[in-house]
């Protein structure tokens, strides 16, 4: 296989998974009232601190992708937001 084709297989994968999120998180949402929330920009050390703060404080089931976060309890949605949106 070329490089070519491994990136754009890799590439394809990656957009399918976005996807695959997207219909998910969007079912949760309607369907099930999840709630959504979308973070800015941010380094890899600050996702890494987010990602610590949620394992460590988040009760109830949550689903991310990037900087999207979908999460089952409001009051989890809720201190999220407190601590990690400006």
């Amino acid at each position: 296989m070329s490089l070519e084709e491994e990136i754009s297989n890799e590439l394809a994968e990656k957009m399918c998974s976005d996807i695959d999120f997207q219909i998910l998180s969007d079912m949760l949402i309607s369907a099930c009232g999840w709630t959504r929330i979308v973070l800015g920009p941010m380094t890899k050390e600050h996702g890494d601190q987010i990602d610590l703060w949620v394992n460590n404080n988040v009760k109830g089931p949550y689903q991310t992708r990037g900087i999207v976060w979908i999460f089952q309890n409001e009051s989890d949605a809720v201190h999220f937001t407190l601590k990690w949106v400006n």
